[in-house]
């Protein structure tokens, strides 16, 4: 199933309710790679009543789409930096940035084993730790008391 229409409409879909996807008006397009298209999108229909300025959207060569993560947030343009937003995937997952585009962590390829996978990240401070035993189905990395409530992002190190 495409998820753009011949009269410039495109499928959007919404991460926070359960893969239900809203019909919109295709207002800018912008090829990214050969696999990844930009499309600045104004959603339409009663259910976007409360989402009145249009959101960029990425979508790869398989269907696979990314939003911004606040859909209230307005956008006049597709932005050239496309890493000063916070994308979250089809099924609401929060995105890293590699090279200038939003991906998700999917760490096991069944044919090969574990993937290694280079990250370009910028933050404010970073640490390298051994995890710790948690509980029976967790485990547990112990960081500083003033990064509660910020945004971490972990990488496994070793296979």
């Amino acid at each position: 199933m495409s998820i753009m229409s011949e009269a410039n409409i495109i499928f959007v879909i919404d991460p926070c309710k359960s893969l239900t996807s809203y019909m919109g008006n295709v207002l800018e397009t912008r090829k990214i790679t050969d696999g990844c298209m930009a499309y600045l999108v104004q959603l339409i229909g009663n259910a976007c009543e409360s989402i009145t300025t249009p959101i960029p959207v990425i979508v790869y060569a398989d269907g696979y789409q990314f939003t911004p993560h606040d859909w209230q947030y307005g956008y006049d343009e597709i932005p050239d930096d496309l890493s000063e937003i916070r994308w979250v995937s089809q099924g609401g997952v929060e995105a890293i940035m590699m090279d200038g585009l939003p991906y998700i962590l999917t760490g096991w390829c069944p044919q090969v084993g574990p993937v290694t996978k280079e990250f370009s990240v910028r933050g404010y401070d970073s640490v390298e730790k051994v995890v710790g035993p948690g509980n029976a189905t967790s485990s547990r990395v112990n960081l500083p008391a003033d990064w509660r409530g910020k945004r971490v992002l972990i990488i496994r190190l070793d296979q």
